[in-house]
This record gives C-alpha cells, structure tokens and sequence, in this order.
C-alpha cells in the first residue's frame, strides 16, 4: 500500500511540474506577444504624432505664405491706386527731394519752399541731426516728409556687410521716431539702391538683400530719376542746376528730382523758386514723397568686387 501511494505522490507532483512549465510558456507567449502588440501601437502612435507634427508645421507654413501673400496684395493694392488716381490720368506732378541734410542751410531752404508754397522731401543724415537738432521737427511741421538716408552716410561702413548696414539705419529710423512721434516709411541709399561705390567695400553683393529687409519692415526705397547735378564740383550756378533739371525731367509725368541739403553753398537755395516757376508753367503741381508713391527704383547691382 505504501508503495502505491509514494508512486501517486511522485505523479502528482510531476503533473504540478509539467503544469507549472505549461502556465510559464503560456504566460511567456502572451507576454511575448502584448509585447510585440505594444510597440506596433507605439510605433502607430509615433507615426500619427509625426504626421501630427508635419501637419502642424505645413499649416503655419501655408499661414506665413498666406500673411506674405495679404501683405504682397496690400501693397500693389496702394500702389495700383496711387497709379489709377495720379499717373494714369496724366497729372504731372514733381516731386523735390534733398538729401544730406539738415545743415545750417535748411532754415532758408525751408523759408524758400514756403514761399514758393510747395511741400518737398528730405532724405536726412543722422550725424547732421545731431548737429541741427531742430531742424527735422521743423521740416516736419512745415508739412514736409522726412525720410531716412543713413545715420554715418560712410559707404565704407554702411556697404562692408549687412551688420553694419542694420546698425546704421536702425540708428536713424530710431532716432526720426523718437523726434517725429511715427516711424518713418521711407528712405533713400545714399549712392541709390544701383550704387556701384558699394561694391569696394563688400565681398559679397548686398544691394538686393538690403532693399528686401527694408522692404519687410513696410519702408519703400526710393530713388531718382531727374538729377540736379548740384553736388559736382566746381558748384554750378543757380542757372544751371534749373537748366539741367529742366533738362532731366523732360517728358516725364512723375519726375523725382535729386537736390541737395548743403552747408557749403546756396545755389541749391537760389534755383528752388525758379524751378518751381518754370514747372508750373509746364503744369506740374508738386507733391511730397510716401510708401505708396510709383517712384522709381533702381535695379540693385549684384556683382561683388573682383
């Protein structure tokens, strides 16, 4: 009897053994497989996150694209009823611009502007602002435009790389702020945005990536088309700066006329009212400079120096 029961004892036991190694193998096989389950989940939760995430970021790119787009639209809408209102119907208007200044000169320019009764456009140097500090204020209140020009007007500072040229014309963008109480919309390069001086001074061309982040910032370069010749030396006479302004508008309809703001002579001063009479007759009127004016822009040089 003993015997029969230690055997019954022994297979009992066996059977628990092969039973245990049975649940062990099962157990391994669902974890094996929750597992396997688990990170296929893991890898579709990772696939719809980066499609998520791709997703997002085409949406904020189609967002810049359509706000560069309404801004782009905005623009050619002013300019295109600037165009309808002024330049289509053939009004001749001029437009008289002075750069480089203010200089000890501009309270007389100023007084002769006003008693020709047109309103003109200053480009101003920062430095000379310094020096004058009244002088914008008071362009200003005589219902003229400032704009900007340069804080240095050193090519060899403002041109060597696009630092320096940020540096400089935010320095005078500040400062016109500050003095006017608005921002200026703006401004002229000194040389023009086709100056070949510029490219002494750099290695890489920046007239086009310059023109592009004033214009991001919704401040228009503007430059000339009808030049007064009154910055050569020798200095010309009040005469000849009028015949060669004559001379340089033509046919024009919308003529933006180069003048100068200088310490250093007055027959800029002197042919102001001339021209103003002698433009008149022709039957221009005169007008003052803005973001939406159709003036002209030169096509920036994109060769570096050699």
């Amino acid at each position: 009897m003993k015997p029969l029961q230690s055997m019954k004892k022994i297979n009992f036991f066996h059977l628990l053994f092969l039973l245990s190694i049975a649940l062990a193998a099962v157990f391994c096989i669902v974890s094996v497989v929750q597992s396997a389950h688990l990170q296929q989940v893991e890898h579709q939760l990772s696939s719809m996150r980066g499609e998520t995430s791709r997703a997002d970021h085409l949406q904020d790119q189609l967002q810049d694209l359509t706000a560069k787009y309404d801004d782009l639209s905005s623009r050619m809408a002013i300019r295109q009823s600037f165009s309808e209102t002024h330049a289509s119907d053939g009004t001749k208007i001029a437009y008289l611009t002075f750069d480089d200044g203010p200089s000890k000169n501009t309270s007389q320019l100023l007084q002769a502007l006003k008693q020709s009764n047109v309103k003109a456009t200053f480009f101003v140097i920062g430095l000379n602002c310094q020096q004058y500090p009244d002088a914008v204020k008071n362009e200003a209140a005589g219902g003229h435009v400032v704009g900007i020009h340069s804080w240095t007007h050193k090519y060899e500072y403002i041109y060597a790389n696009m630092d320096n040229f940020k540096q400089d014309f935010m320095q005078l963008h500040d400062y016109l702020t500050q003095q006017l109480g608005s921002e200026p919309t703006i401004c002229r390069f000194p040389g023009g945005t086709n100056n070949t001086v510029s490219k002494k001074y750099t290695k890489e061309p920046i007239m086009q990536e310059a023109v592009n982040w004033v214009e991001g910032m919704d401040i228009r370069p503007i430059d000339w088309d009808a030049d007064a010749g009154d910055a050569e030396t020798p200095i010309p006479t009040k005469d000849q700066i009028v015949q060669r302004v004559l001379r340089e508008i033509g046919h024009k309809t919308n003529p933006v006329i180069l003048m100068h703001d200088f310490g250093n002579r007055t027959s800029t001063i002197e042919a102001v009212p001339l021209i103003v009479q002698q433009l008149q007759a022709q039957g221009y009127t005169f007008g003052t400079l803005s973001a939406a004016t159709p003036a002209t822009l030169f096509k920036p040089v994109v060769t570096a120096a050699s």
